[in-house]
């Protein structure tokens, strides 16, 4: 009897039981009932490549039904993720990170910056914007002197250096909101039995489909760039607005708050995470500029 080469791999798959436990399974059984392992044949490019996109991205219509439900219902299906029916969601980590993700994949592949198109506006209506050379003269026409552009200059460097460490963490920036806003639910529904943590998992869920509007906002400012800019300003405030919105309203469903009382608490759940996150990017722009400035005293 020939033994079979090394280089061959078998074939000889056993059809009637667990190849990770062994334990005899039912006829065309999909998993092991002892060890949960999935029953498969040998790996091919299509099982591999059908275990990435479930394990580690979600598209096996949980994503999709996660994305329905949180647009449709989102304080109800918190509720119910948290009330214990957590099968056909994805999890609020894997949720945010994969909303986030797609947010910065669609933001670099249509290089599309929110900050420069943010300056853009400002140029057009008249307001100050970040500038890239120095004026020469002053307001009144007169020249500036050498020491005043130094200074200028000095100024204008640590700008740069901030907002390039600005955007160099964007995703920790983004990701503050987090905490925050769950802090600020925290504060204004004390009586309600919610907990920190199932208020950090409201804000993912939330928060990660608030991405979801951003990425749709970023793809706006694409296809409309060569249009007026009136149109893309409208275009785009019309989805932050809608993000707002939505903030507001995940918060009034989760929270089962009724009539009008129920909407301005839940506005003024918002208005104080706003408030919060500007206390926090205020205290952390500081904290940031000091070190910038005692970094640049040893160089």
């Amino acid at each position: 009897m020939q033994s079979p080469s090394l280089s061959e791999p078998s074939t000889d798959y056993n059809t009637s039981g667990c190849k990770n436990c062994g334990t005899v399974l039912m006829p065309n059984a999909q998993y092991c009932y002892h060890c949960g392992q999935k029953d498969k044949e040998r790996f091919t490019f299509k099982i591999l490549f059908t275990d990435i996109i479930t394990t580690y991205i979600g598209f096996d219509g949980i994503f999709f039904r996660t994305i329905k439900d949180m647009v449709t219902q989102p304080g109800v299906m918190v509720r119910e993720y948290l009330a214990g029916k957590q099968k056909p969601y994805l999890k609020p980590v894997q949720y945010y990170l994969l909303s986030l993700g797609l947010y910065f994949l669609i933001t670099y592949t249509l290089n599309v910056n929110p900050l420069s198109f943010g300056n853009t506006i400002n140029q057009q209506l008249g307001l100050p914007v970040q500038e890239q050379s120095l004026p020469k003269y002053d307001k009144t026409g007169k020249p500036i002197d050498a020491k005043t552009l130094k200074k200028m200059a000095s100024q204008q460097k640590e700008m740069q250096k901030f907002m390039k460490v600005f955007q160099e963490n964007l995703k920790v920036i983004f990701t503050s909101l987090i905490p925050i806003f769950a802090l600020s639910m925290l504060i204004c529904y004390r009586k309600s039995n919610y907990n920190y943590l199932e208020l950090i998992i409201l804000t993912l869920y939330a928060n990660g489909t608030s991405y979801l509007l951003f990425s749709l906002q970023s793809f706006t400012i694409f296809l409309t760039s060569q249009s007026a800019l009136w149109v893309t300003i409208t275009l785009t405030s019309i989805i932050s607005l809608a993000s707002v919105f939505y903030l507001v309203w995940v918060t009034y469903q989760f929270f089962d708050t009724k009539g009008w009382k129920g909407g301005v608490l839940a506005i003024s759940c918002y208005c104080l995470m706003v408030l919060l996150y500007f206390v926090f990017i205020t205290i952390a722009s500081v904290l940031l500029g000091i070190g910038l400035s005692l970094s640049g005293n040893k160089l």
